[in-house]
């Protein structure tokens, strides 16, 4: 049987339980929407030798390590197709006609000039609105040149930016390490501390792909996809952004630099936001503004070796029609229309190898065909061909990884549910808890006061 002393401590007890369950639910309530947070439950265990009583424990967190690296790896997913489009779609503009001034457009428009001139071979203003197709046609290719650059600086830019981001919530998650290996503060705080950690590891699997190793002192290990280090018992380490090459052929890499000192490359892909950044510059941007460099050169090429096999109305031998270019690299951005041609449109070769007067077209008809001819481009395709194949790529490109961050947040927002049901704060129960510690402080309150009625009783008897 239970002594009075025993009736007293086991009152006081259930008095502390019921504050804490109190506490605790309001403290639930209170960070509900606190990125990362999991509900607190009390830890009650029986107290004293012969289990009368409670005793209130550290507060424990409910968590499932299963859904967190699910949640995670639908994150890093999620992330990787937002970088893409992030890069992708500042690109699409460039290759997009639907606006009426694409490359397309311009060739049509240059057609249709050249169609104009060969019915009236020596009119004057059909050569001027030659020249003047000519020349919107290499401001188009130039200034779709100048977008897909601004979109691969962007890109860069952009990845410089998350990696900087990355580095800060790694130093950051080495931070709390530290501090949860060491104890700092309470139990509560302890916890708390967790919480912020694990936000944190959300958050950065939305940037890179991560593996996270969970050690029994309390510290987690942080590790990209390809199993480079990014935090360690040693620290954080710093990722940086540097590019190879030049543009349009440029590529953009990541370096590691351990707590150490020791630099190493980040081979594997990195998967997140990063990931896609990187992937979608030199997959996809960085090939297309070399292919619309391919396409230029190509054109320009042929359309040259075609006008200079012509003659003029008077019978002259034709020159280049566009200013010759020495090589593919930056072609689209440097067509130019001879000087010759543009002072002199007199100059430009409508007439065949042997010319029959000023009414001779052949050469015209000729300069009409190039757009389709197949052979023009290095792989055999024609220029057209080439253009929309290249409009194609980039417009799939786009399509797949919005559709693949459709399919992701969806998936993301699914695991966040189940996570929500498990390990997140529901008002209506947390409210239940405070109704239930209320009575049990009512319970427990009653008990010390028929405890200390007792005690009064027993001293009046003895006197």
């Amino acid at each position: 049987m239970a002594t009075l002393q025993e009736i007293f401590s086991i009152g006081n007890a259930g008095i502390n339980a019921g504050r804490s369950l109190a506490s605790l639910a309001a403290f639930n309530i209170a960070n509900a929407q606190t990125p990362g947070f999991a509900r607190r439950v009390p830890n009650f265990q029986a107290g004293g030798a012969a289990g009368l009583g409670v005793i209130v424990g550290p507060a424990q967190t409910i968590r499932n390590t299963v859904l967190a690296r699910s949640l995670m790896s639908g994150q890093s997913r999620l992330g990787f197709h937002e970088g893409q489009l992030a890069a992708l779609q500042v690109a699409e503009t460039a290759l997009n006609d639907l606006d009426g001034s694409g490359v397309s457009v311009a060739f049509t428009a240059f057609t249709q000039a050249l169609k104009d001139l060969s019915v009236t071979p020596a009119g004057s203003a059909e050569r001027q609105g030659v020249i003047g197709a000519a020349k919107s046609l290499a401001t188009v290719f130039a200034t779709t040149s100048a977008q897909l650059g601004d979109a691969t600086r962007a890109a860069l830019g952009q990845a410089r930016d998350t990696a900087d981001a990355v580095n800060t919530a790694t130093q950051q998650i080495a931070d709390l390490n530290a501090r949860i290996r060491s104890n700092v503060g309470s139990s509560e705080d302890l916890v708390g501390l967790v919480d912020q950690r694990e936000a944190l590891l959300t958050s950065l699997s939305s940037d890179v792909e991560i593996q996270v190793v969970r050690q029994a002192d309390g510290d987690v290990r942080v590790f990209t996809a390809g199993g480079r280090p990014l935090v360690t018992g040693a620290g954080a380490s710093t990722l940086e952004v540097a590019t190879t090459g030049t543009p349009p052929d440029y590529s953009i890499g990541v370096s590691i630099t351990k707590p150490s000192g020791e630099t190493v490359s980040s081979i594997a892909p990195l998967g997140g936001r990063l990931g896609g950044l990187i992937n979608a510059n030199n997959d996809q941007l960085g090939p297309a503004q070399a292919r619309l460099d391919e396409i230029a050169f190509a054109y320009v090429q042929a359309f040259n070796t075609q006008h200079q096999s012509g003659t003029t109305p008077d019978g002259q031998p034709g020159g280049p029609f566009f200013t010759p270019l020495t090589s593919a690299v930056g072609a689209a951005g440097r067509i130019q229309v001879s000087e010759s041609i543009v002072a002199d449109p007199s100059l430009i070769a409508t007439g065949g190898a042997t010319s029959s007067g000023p009414t001779d077209n052949a050469n015209v008809l000729a300069l009409l065909g190039i757009p389709d001819q197949e052979g023009v481009m290095a792989d055999g395709a024609s220029v057209l061909q080439a253009y929309d194949t290249l409009v194609f790529t980039m417009a799939r490109s786009i399509n797949n990884a919005d559709t693949g961050a459709a399919i992701e947040e969806a998936s993301v927002s699914q695991v966040e549910s189940l996570i929500a049901s498990e390990s997140g704060v529901n008002t209506d129960d947390e409210l239940q808890r405070v109704a239930q510690a209320e009575v049990a402080l009512q319970a427990s309150a009653t008990v010390a006061q028929r405890a200390d009625a007792m005690t009064s009783a027993l001293l009046d008897m003895l006197g």
